[in-house]
């Protein structure tokens, strides 16, 4: 199990607030590496802008029917907006609301999470999604390339996905999960192999011992 795995994994969220403050805003600064005063603005630390609506028509941000819960800042300009639901919410909820608050702050990237399931969004399309926390788990280093505050000041956007598989789509295959997953095992036994190649030569040479002295070892 890994660290993401233990720290979230037994948690139980009782609403929108509780996903907040116990998985998303730790996930983001104890995991990913952002500062909590400075660069996790809650929303309504947000300077107001007008959102277009259409040709004519611009609308308040601050009368925007849902309105995301943070909005992440390095060194002054906008990485990504950040939404929290409820446990039992759906992810879809009020998603076009949020998109709309991002092209209007110049950002692509949209982070939605329940406490169970996380979404990446760069605009319209997904790029990282995971169902629960065993999965974010296993695939917490491609999320870290994406939206870790060490690649986000180094890279941008664009070599940032191509640093992850190309050929996935947002969810990765389940060959690409097995074999992080045979990875992580390895590296668990690895203190182990040489232990059990050891007791296998012993073994074979064992074998090799005439069958009466086999015997009296016995």
């Amino acid at each position: 199990m890994g660290i993401i795995a233990e720290t979230f994994a037994e948690l139980v969220f009782e609403n929108e607030a509780s996903v907040s403050q116990n998985f998303l805003v730790p996930l983001l600064t104890n995991h990913l590496g952002y500062d909590r005063a400075t660069e996790v603005v809650p929303e309504r630390q947000y300077p107001a802008f007008e959102i277009p609506q259409n040709r004519t028509k611009r609308l308040p941000s601050r009368e925007l029917q849902a309105r995301p819960d943070y909005v992440l800042l390095v060194r002054g300009s906008v990485v990504a907006v950040l939404d929290s639901k409820g446990p039992d919410e759906s992810l879809d909820a009020h998603f076009e609301q949020m998109l709309a608050y991002c092209i209007a702050i110049r950002t692509n990237l949209l982070l939605i999470t329940n406490g169970r399931e996380l979404r990446l969004y760069d605009a319209n399309a997904l790029i990282f999604k995971t169902e629960n926390i065993a999965q974010l788990d296993v695939q917490f280093s491609e999320l870290r390339l994406l939206l870790g505050r060490e690649k986000v000041t180094a890279t941008s956007l664009h070599q940032r996905l191509r640093l992850v598989d190309p050929d996935r789509t947002g969810v990765r295959g389940s060959r690409a999960i097995m074999a992080e997953h045979e990875e992580r095992v390895a590296v668990a036994l690895s203190d182990f192999l040489p232990y059990l190649a050891a007791v296998q030569q012993v073994a074979s040479a064992a074998l090799m011992l005439p069958t009466a002295l086999s015997v009296r070892l016995v």
